[in-house]
């Protein structure tokens, strides 16, 4: 050890003493110093280190509730994912705000959540959330095809050259060397258009004239930015509709109805006002009530295809 270094390790181990480190990974990191490894090194080093324990103590805190036993294919690998622990890492907002696959790990069966809700602050201010799980399983299916992509996926991920690579790294290159059958759409991020869904997926799209597969990911954390889970591959039903769908709005009342195709920002329908909902239907109490017929203004998503 060079003396310089060992100066640097004490100064190093002032600095941790108030810090709110477990003992051995300060340990750690000061004989990381005193051997002189970069100090990023160390310092990310006890990023991970501490990471690693918040995820462990997360699973402990938040365990994996047993699936319904009549879930379809389809069913239970979403659910999967919505559970799958994606990390508790020490420098996103979860410690604040929780992260998804915790507040997921709650839920008994997806099935009983309700598949729209609508937050009325106004009649112009309207909130929309179209829940992942009902979205997923309207438009997806688990066919045979899907199921040897996935294989194939996961056996080209522990090839030598592509082990350590992140999951979406590995997605693309699967797509683009493996794939030769598909046109290869991606990757692309629920997180960078507008849309109605409870949590943002990103994917990449394999097309052929016959059909369209999702390789999917489910971001399952707090920061959009990292917590993804493992890639799992699925049909889609119906392109088009499942597209529309994230950013699709009914509504209607007794008399009359109207439409958005973009979450709700502009309304079109006989009687909308300038791309706004009809001047008859009024907040009312926390709903949308019509003033012609009186009934209350019902808003529903476009699940039905």
């Amino acid at each position: 050890m060079r003396e310089e270094d060992l100066v640097r390790a004490k100064s190093f181990a002032r600095m941790l003493e108030n810090v709110d480190v477990p003992k051995f990974v300060k340990g750690k990191a000061v004989l990381e110093v005193a051997l002189g490894v970069d100090g990023e090194v160390v310092v990310r080093n006890i990023v991970e280190e501490v990471s690693y324990i918040e995820t462990a103590k997360a699973e402990k805190e938040n365990p994996v509730q047993p699936f319904p036993a009549d879930y379809s294919d389809v069913e239970k690998t979403v659910a999967e994912m919505l559970t799958e622990n994606t990390g508790a890492h020490v420098l996103d907002s979860g410690g604040a705000y929780g992260r998804h696959w915790e507040r997921n790990r709650r839920v008994s069966d997806f099935r009983r959540l309700p598949p729209f809700e609508v937050d009325c602050y106004s009649s112009d201010e309207i909130s929309f959330t179209l829940n992942l799980f009902h979205y997923l399983t309207t438009f997806l299916e688990r066919d045979q095809v899907a199921l040897d992509l996935e294989r194939r996926l996961y056996e080209f991920a522990e090839l030598p050259e592509n082990r350590g690579l992140a999951w979406l790294t590995v997605m693309e290159k699967f797509a683009r060397e493996c794939c030769e059958d598909y046109s290869v759409y991606g990757p692309w991020n629920s997180y960078n258009w507008e849309n109605l869904l409870s949590q943002v997926i990103q994917g990449i799209t394999l097309e052929n004239d016959d059909s369209t597969y999702w390789i999917l990911q489910v971001h399952n954390g707090c920061d959009v930015r990292g917590g993804y889970t493992r890639p799992r591959v699925f049909k889609v039903k119906d392109l088009e509709a499942a597209l529309a769908a994230q950013s699709d709005v009914n509504a209607g009342c007794g008399c009359m109805t109207a439409y958005s195709d973009d979450c709700g920002y502009h309304w079109y329908g006989d009687g909308c006002r300038g791309y706004s909902l009809p001047e008859h239907w009024v907040h009312d109490g926390g709903s949308i009530v019509c003033r012609r017929c009186g009934e209350k203004v019902l808003f529903w998503p476009s699940l039905d295809y």
